[in-house]
């Protein structure tokens, strides 16, 4: 801006600098928790659209000043700043099962280790598969239960397999 000043007879013409601010950043470390998320806070000086996120992924803010007549940038600035939330970590374990030999094909379940804000099983896309060599006439000893198949945008997802363990049966005289 310009400031006019009169000494004695003469006027004079100050300019005045406009301050300069700092580009914003975005937080950093971002992990998905199932709530909403600042990636990139307001200031005093400046405004912030779409700062904040819920889902995992890239996201963009928009930033502008409050008063560009008196403030700028400390440096050119298109008014974007992207900030990631990564993925949150889920192991899903399969759970071992115990049959005798001779017994039918368990039921196979897992259990979820990492679901954020009580969230379920029910946020995760895909189907639960399970691939294990046991079959009813396998013999004693143990078998691999290998679970597969859900997806998640928000989760990145490690799955720790089980087993079964077959024992002996025991025959009556």
């Amino acid at each position: 801006g310009r400031i006019l000043a009169a000494s004695g007879s003469r006027e004079k013409e100050f300019v005045v600098a406009k301050q300069k601010v700092d580009l914003p950043t975005a937080n950093s470390n971002l992990v998905y928790t199932g709530t909403e998320i600042t990636g990139v806070a307001s200031s005093s000086l400046y405004n912030v659209t779409n700062g904040t996120a819920v889902n995992a992924g890239t996201h963009s803010a928009l930033v502008t000043l409050k008063d560009s007549s008196n403030y700028e940038w400390e440096e050119e600035f298109d008014g974007t700043v992207e900030y990631t939330i990564s993925k949150a970590q889920l192991t899903i374990i399969t759970e071992s099962k115990e049959v005798t030999y001779g017994d039918v094909v368990p039921t196979y379940t897992v259990s979820y280790n990492g679901l954020v804000n009580n969230e379920t099983s029910s946020v995760l896309g895909g189907t639960l598969s399970f691939v294990s060599s046991y079959s009813h006439t396998s013999n004693v000893g143990e078998y691999d239960i290998a679970a597969s198949g859900l997806t998640s945008e928000n989760y990145e997802i490690t799955y720790v397999d089980g087993k079964v363990t077959v024992s002996q049966k025991e025959v009556g005289l």
